[in-house]
């Protein structure tokens, strides 16, 4: 069972997804700490809305990911699920681009 006081996981960001009109439709939060000498980062939770664009998900991710590559995160531990897991390299030519609706 995982210690909610723990610092590792212990929210020190989050992202919201926005359409258009400013509707929030999405978003995660997680947080980020350093070990020796690596940058992890704890994604606590995501979630979208339904009926978004088909590849939204996919944006999304590839969002947060850049996002967490910009904080010079190697890893990311997925919640209670799994175990650190390195970073994907992903060419941005494989996803669509990321909106300007994603903030943190």
């Amino acid at each position: 069972m995982e210690n909610d006081a723990d610092e590792k996981i212990r929210p020190s960001f989050s992202i919201e997804l926005r359409d258009g009109a400013g509707r929030l439709r999405g978003g995660t939060y997680g947080a980020v700490h350093e070990l020796g000498g690596k940058r992890f980062a704890y994604l606590a939770a995501m979630t979208l809305d339904v009926g978004l664009p088909p590849s939204t998900g996919i944006a999304f991710g590839k969002a947060l990911l850049d996002f967490l590559r910009s904080l010079g995160v190697s890893y990311v531990h997925l919640g209670t699920t799994d175990h650190y897991r390195p970073l994907p390299d992903f060419h941005s030519s494989q996803f669509p681009s990321t909106s300007d609706s994603c903030s943190s």
